[in-house]
């Protein structure tokens, strides 16, 4: 069991539909990116979906940045508590405060009393 090497982000196209896109699976407690090329610069775009497929509750947390770039990495990490049998979306993020030097956004994904169990969905949002 191992979790993937980074997340999938779909890009969303404005004014079309998209399939709604296979899931990256969570299996274990610990750090996966959201690669800088996948981003396209477009951080402050990016929304991710989070279920907890009937597992354990479990806390996500998206790490505060390298300053620079990230200037408000000061005001620290965004953790996310999701209930055992339910999800949520996290997002827009904003790269000032969770952009690491590498261009990366960092999700830490810690089970409650055992292994993380999570199916993650990575969208990038069309500009407006």
């Amino acid at each position: 069991m191992a979790n993937p090497a980074k997340l999938t982000v779909t890009d969303l196209t404005l004014d079309a539909a998209t399939a709604r896109p296979a899931v990256d699976t969570i299996d274990t407690n610990g750090t996966v990116p959201i690669a800088a090329a996948d981003l396209a610069g477009a951080s402050g775009r990016l929304v991710i979906e989070v279920v907890e497929p009937d597992t354990r509750a479990l806390t996500v947390t998206v790490l505060a940045g390298d300053n620079p770039p990230a200037v408000r990495a000061g005001v620290g990490n965004l953790s996310v508590a999701i209930a055992k049998n339910s999800g949520k979306m996290i997002g827009p993020l904003e790269a000032a405060r969770f952009m690491q030097n590498d261009g990366t956004i960092q999700l830490t994904f810690t089970g409650t009393g055992g292994a993380a169990a999570a199916q993650v969905r990575t969208y990038l949002l069309p500009k407006a």
